[in-house]
């Protein structure tokens, strides 16, 4: 006869701050290892734990996993941030790492422009925040395409490899790629919100890989030689 496996219990449930960010922590019997998650949607972080564990080694694992809990965090943050976004007058949004307040005017005549320090809008009434999404995409891609030509010469230079295309579009998990046999570059929309470092840095990447195709040691010494602020910039990249 089978018997049923005993599900953990909890024992206990404290909160404890460390370096900044609040954790609750949960101590079950029963339970063989330790498990860190940070949850939706607002990036809470919960450590559910052995009970016989003594506190000390588990403040030690999570500060041991304190970089990646960040990046998790402001990942979540990030998303629920985006989906809250109705594109009103009031709201703010990133170009080349600055933030601007977002003004919409009333308008028959949909157009997007940089203005005494604010991001204005003009879009039809009749505009639902998909279409103002849209909107405001094509001053992103509009500012991107500006900065394209020197940012490839600069890069181009560095690294001495020249692609045949360079081309935009909206990427939900990457920053750019790169098709090597047709020499073909594709870049993020998003990198325009972005510091114009980070906008060298992917370059620089993408390039790399007409002379190492895959992220080898050698491709990422390669990357570091030619971009030596390339930690800086990735760094960027990932915050908000």
């Amino acid at each position: 006869m089978r018997h049923a496996r005993k599900q953990p219990r909890l024992q206990s449930e404290t909160t404890w701050e460390i370096d900044g960010i609040r954790v609750r922590v949960l101590k079950k019997r029963g339970l063989k290892n330790m498990y860190l998650r940070v949850k939706p949607p607002h990036g809470e972080v919960v450590l559910t734990a052995p009970s016989h564990l003594p506190n000390a080694r588990l403040e030690a694992f999570v500060r041991s996993e304190m970089e990646s809990i960040r990046r998790n965090r402001e990942r979540i943050q990030a998303r629920e941030q985006k989906a809250s976004r109705d594109f009103v007058t009031g709201e703010t949004f990133r170009l080349w790492g600055i933030e601007y307040q977002l003004k919409v005017v009333p308008s028959g005549r949909p157009r997007v422009q940089l203005k005494g320090g604010e991001i204005v809008m003009q879009a039809p009434a009749s505009y639902g925040k998909e279409q103002r999404g849209r909107l405001l995409d094509k001053l992103y891609r509009r500012e991107l395409k500006a900065a394209l030509p020197k940012a490839i010469e600069r890069c181009e230079t560095r690294t001495g490899q020249r692609a045949y295309e360079y081309r935009i579009k909206k990427m939900k998990t990457r920053w750019g790629s790169c098709n090597v046999r047709e020499k073909r570059i594709w870049l993020s929309l998003q990198l325009a919100q972005k510091p114009p470092e980070c906008l060298d840095y992917v370059l620089t990447h993408e390039l790399v890989h007409l002379i190492e195709t895959n992220h080898t040691p050698r491709f990422h010494r390669l990357v570091a030689q030619f971009y030596p602020g390339w930690q800086e910039a990735k760094q960027a990249l990932k915050s908000n």
